[in-house]
């Protein structure tokens, strides 16, 4: 089939946007609400930027102003991880004191028993795995950052993967965290944000990477199901290794039964 060859003096809108969307990927934007929290300040610009990346995400990438450096998005990352470990240690308590039981109340909130096994809290033990849960939430959320953007780097095609710059790949991911807001709802608070990431995770290569659509989906979802699977494998091994070296911190009791009912 003979090659069809294109005059010079021919415009043709299509190619021209694809070049223009590929030469600016590096173009500074206006600025996330993360990147002015000092005019802002903390609470306005994290809570900003956190719901933009939940209901704007395609506009938060846009204005990234500082896409070669990734200072501010680790920042950015730091607090969700502290987000992350708030929840983690609330949740954990919630299940021991309301959504497990014992006995013959097994899968009934231990706060509304009656009459049958009590508990008490070792709160010292509590108070240590707290603070471990909070340090691993942090620098959990960056091991994971650092293995997403290394995971998206190596599933892209080699000839698109020279022109993505990993510091780019990074900020955008990290600017995809702002749905760990809704970790902070109870019980079901966690899955709705791990959902609420994976659409991220497929509309970023997309949205602001300017790749295929099969590019993009695939990188994205095969980019969170190895993120996730190595973030929980870490999270039960060390449930496991924690309650075989000091134990849980909430113990149930059976009430002591008058003699006349034994």
């Amino acid at each position: 089939m003979a090659k069809t060859h294109i005059p010079a003096d021919v415009d043709i809108a299509s190619l021209k946007k694809k070049v223009v969307q590929q030469s600016n990927l590096m173009q500074s934007g206006t600025g996330t609400p993360w990147e002015d929290r000092g005019h802002l300040g903390f609470f306005k610009a994290f809570l900003g930027t956190c719901f933009k990346s939940m209901f704007s995400p395609g506009k938060l990438w846009d204005e990234i102003r500082r896409p070669e450096t990734t200072s501010d998005a680790t920042g950015f990352a730091v607090w969700c991880g502290v987000i992350a470990g708030i929840t983690w240690v609330g949740h954990s308590l919630a299940w021991d004191l309301v959504y497990s039981g014992m006995g013959r109340s097994d899968g009934v909130p231990p706060l509304l028993v009656k009459n049958d096994y009590d508990y008490t809290v070792d709160w010292q033990t509590w108070g240590m795995g707290a603070v471990l849960q909070m340090a691993c939430a942090i620098f959990g959320t960056l091991l994971l950052l650092k293995l997403a953007n290394a995971t998206y780097q190596k599933l892209l095609p080699h000839g698109i993967a020279s022109r993505i710059p990993t510091g780019l790949s990074y900020n955008i991911l990290a600017y995809a965290l702002g749905p760990v807001l809704l970790a902070l709802i109870p019980c079901y608070g966690w899955a709705l944000a791990l959902l609420w990431l994976l659409v991220l995770f497929v509309m970023l290569g997309t949205r602001r990477l300017h790749l295929g659509a099969g590019t993009g989906v695939v990188s994205g979802i095969l980019t969170f199901l190895v993120v996730t699977v190595v973030g929980f494998s870490i999270y039960f091994a060390g449930a496991l290794l924690w309650s075989h070296t000091l134990g849980p911190s909430v113990t149930y009791v059976e009430p002591i039964k008058p003699l006349s009912a034994q």
